[in-house]
Parts: C-alpha cells; structure tokens; sequence
C-alpha cells in the first residue's frame, strides 16, 4: 500500500489560492491523501467547492482522502456553507 502525501492547506482557501491547491491535488491524484488544515484561517465559497470535489474524485478514484487537524475557522466556514464537516469523513476511516 502506498502510503498517504500530505497538502497542508493554506490560511486563505479562497479564489486566490486555487489555482495554487488545485495543481498540488492534481499531482498526488491517484493516490491516498491527506489535507492538513490546521492553518485555514478563511474558507471562501470556492475553497470549498474545490474540497467537495476533491473528496469526490478521490471517493470515485477509490482512494482515501483524509481532512486532518482542521482548524475552528475551517470547521465554522464549512458549516456556514452548509456543510457538515463529516460528511468529508471516509466511509472506511482509512487515511
């Protein structure tokens, strides 16, 4: 088993930083993964966007993708989106 890369998400995971993720997470597809985001300190509507894809195209890929250490900012963001947080929990709690 290949063992999981690690992206640490940056503080602002709005419109200027996409580009920026999307390229890191297009380079480890295929692959486990886990996304730090201990250091999110503002996610805006297409950060998130680019996560729930993220988690998509991993799931359908059949490969975990793991969220770790998300910060309180990430976590309130997400919900403020309308999103649970655990809904981008795997299924199998593998990394």
């Amino acid at each position: 088993m290949v063992p999981a890369s690690l992206i640490m998400l940056p503080c602002r995971l709005d419109s200027a930083a996409l580009l920026s993720c999307l390229a890191d997470l297009l380079e480890r597809r295929g692959a486990p993964l886990i996304l730090d985001g201990s250091a999110v300190e503002r996610l805006g509507g297409q950060g998130l966007q680019l996560l729930l894809s993220a988690f998509k195209t991993w799931r359908e890929d059949g490969q975990p993708l793991r969220l770790q250490s998300a910060s309180e900012a990430l976590l309130a963001g997400m919900r403020q989106l309308g999103i649970d947080p655990e809904t981008l929990e795997p299924a199998d709690g593998n990394p």
